[in-house]
């Protein structure tokens, strides 16, 4: 029992680690451009020579562009983490192309894209900014992933306190700390699922161009889009791996009431066996008394 219970506790954390490194992966992956292919959507257009790529994730941003015009290429790749788009659409007095121009300035400042000439593909990076905008701050739910993560890494937390607390009372924290890791554990899966869920209707939304032009309140999609199978694989592989974490601590708990209810027996059972020495000792003198 007591390798079972140890396979059982190091695969608890093996788990949790893993779990923890794909849901980051699956946030703060679109945030680098040595993971291109992690993003939630990809927007592309081509006008003339340009191809310009946005791409958006949960937690950053990148932009791929490419101007065959240029000797070098005129390749620009820069990526963002949690850019936040400025939100001028309640202000009226501001009209629509000043909206978009400082929609562009702001992520030109964001990304560092000073030194950059984007002239050759200045229109079309603001068609995709627009859509991009609406798409991140209307669509995709950033906060729901980022509170998942919070909740299943403080569930690990807890789950390890017992390791290294040593008390009379250790059978009480522990009993304690597991129904808090389980509780944070159901509020985190809860959590990553109704993101991934949302993340994924609304996708299938975006696959229909009529619908996807009226979503966006454009009158016609002339912009390519691109869904991401390392992200979809990322988030499954994340619930998974969360859930093999909560059945291991469920194990741990099973295996750990085992070997108390075994050693109860082992030394006869009856409460007298699972209290500390003097009170052991009192209740027996109280018993020998109560007899005579």
């Amino acid at each position: 029992m007591v390798k079972i219970s140890s396979i059982v506790g190091l695969a608890t954390y093996v788990f949790l680690a893993a779990a923890l490194i794909t849901h980051a992966l699956a946030i703060w992956g679109s945030s680098s451009t040595t993971l291109p292919g992690i993003y939630v959507v990809k927007l592309g257009k081509q006008f003339n020579e340009h191809q310009v790529n946005v791409t958006l994730g949960y937690g950053g941003i990148c932009l791929y562009a490419e101007t065959q015009g240029k000797p070098d290429g005129g390749h620009v790749s820069k990526c963002k983490s949690f850019i936040s788009f400025p939100d001028t659409s309640d202000n009226s007095s501001i009209s629509d192309e000043d909206q978009t121009k400082h929609l562009r300035d702001h992520f030109i400042d964001e990304l560092e894209l000073e030194n950059e000439d984007l002239s050759p593909i200045e229109s079309t990076l603001d068609e995709l900014l627009v859509v991009a905008k609406r798409l991140k701050n209307k669509v995709f739910p950033v906060n729901w992933m980022i509170a998942a993560f919070a909740l299943l890494a403080f569930s690990g937390v807890l789950a390890i306190i017992p390791l290294f607390f040593h008390s009379e009372n250790r059978r009480t924290v522990s009993m304690f700390l597991i129904a808090a890791t389980g509780i944070c554990l159901a509020f985190g899966l809860l959590a990553l699922g109704g993101a991934a869920a949302a993340t994924w209707s609304a996708l299938a939304v975006l696959y229909t161009e009529k619908q996807l032009a009226k979503t966006l309140e454009r009158q016609q999609w002339d912009i390519s889009f691109y869904g991401s199978k390392s992200l979809f694989q990322i988030t499954v592989a994340t619930i998974v791996l969360n859930m093999a974490f909560a059945v291991c601590v469920a194990l741990a708990a099973a295996i750990r009431n085992h070997r108390r209810r075994v050693k109860e027996k082992k030394h006869g059972g009856g409460r007298a066996s699972i209290l500390p020495p003097k009170a052991s000792k009192r209740m027996a003198q109280a018993k020998r008394k109560f007899r005579s």
